[in-house]
């Protein structure tokens, strides 16, 4: 067995891709210690493993240092252990990220500083892709992953003999995975679909640069673009009622809606008052945040174009 009479340390080992590690560990002869915050978790983890269990909380100095002195001089220590709060950029609160940073990069720095690795051992960070692919609403994930792996980099030449890798992976099958709809945990496994994604994507990013480098004053008409957004926002209630104004001078009728029930409702009566069955409607992200077409009672059936 590739692991016999190694010990290995699994912090973050209570579930997900540490307790899978520490499970592949233990099978491959080693002796394993997985360490968690959530005890109840962790004690679950270590009996089904046959494991150590060390409770354990990453953000505090104190808890790492004492993990490590019941540890001893160990052979290997994987770091999945991560709490991770997100949000939109601009309105994720500094707590949130302040609390990332400090479970995801600082955590990871604490164990890497306490843990007395054997010389030819290894440290493992588990970073993520969103250090290289990020998405809207992860900004503070991808910094904390990439703060990771330049980490890993620097601690390759100041922890040698012992070896330090990063691992970034895309989308596992883990119990956070778990808390997403079915049907999307099923359209990420379809290989084909995420090509056509991942192309979509390429070729609107190429012409989109294609476009910008047309365009020599591309930064002035992005600024000029912003401040008409701004002032829109800003005046937003006033361009409304003007906008009413011009549609009943012209003969037609605005319907106000507080919210998503509303507008629905309000779209569902005018067709019930034309006798129509049929609604034909652009699809917009408009029409997808309120959830028109399922909120449309069963007696339409609905076309987008």
């Amino acid at each position: 067995m590739l692991l016999a009479g190694k010990k290995v340390v699994v912090v973050g080992g209570s579930s997900g891709i540490g307790l899978a590690t520490a499970e592949l560990a233990k099978s491959e002869g080693a002796e394993v210690i997985v360490a968690s915050r959530n005890a109840e978790r962790l004690q679950a983890a270590a009996a089904k493993l046959g494991a150590t269990a060390i409770a354990a909380d990453v953000t505090s100095d104190d808890s790492v240092s004492q993990l490590f002195k019941k540890c001893g001089p160990v052979d290997h220590v994987v770091v999945t252990a991560a709490q991770l709060r997100t949000g939109p950029f601009k309105t994720v609160s500094m707590e949130d990220v302040r609390s990332t940073m400090e479970g995801k990069f600082w955590g990871a720095w604490r164990v890497a500083r306490a843990a007395d690795i054997r010389p030819g051992g290894s440290l493992t960070l588990v970073t993520g892709f969103l250090s290289i692919r990020p998405r809207p609403n992860s900004a503070i994930v991808g910094a904390a992953n990439g703060a990771l792996e330049s980490l890993a980099r620097a601690l390759a030449l100041e922890l040698a003999p012992v070896r330090v890798n990063a691992v970034s992976p895309g989308i596992i099958d883990t119990p956070i995975r778990a808390a997403m709809p079915e049907a999307a945990r099923v359209e990420l496994a379809n290989v084909q679909l995420r090509t056509n994604l991942r192309n979509a994507t390429d070729t609107i990013r190429a012409k989109r640069a294609q476009v910008v480098e047309e365009l020599p004053d591309w930064e002035e008409l992005r600024e000029a673009g912003k401040a008409i957004k701004t002032d829109v926002l800003a005046h937003l209630d006033e361009y409304l009622l003007q906008f009413e104004a011009a549609v009943e001078a012209a003969g037609g009728h605005v319907h106000w809606a507080r919210d998503a029930a509303e507008a629905n409702a309000a779209v569902a009566e005018v067709a019930r008052a034309h006798g129509a069955n049929e609604v034909v409607k652009v699809k917009s992200l408009t029409t997808d945040e309120i959830g028109l077409n399922a909120a449309l009672p069963r007696e339409f059936m609905v076309f987008d174009c």
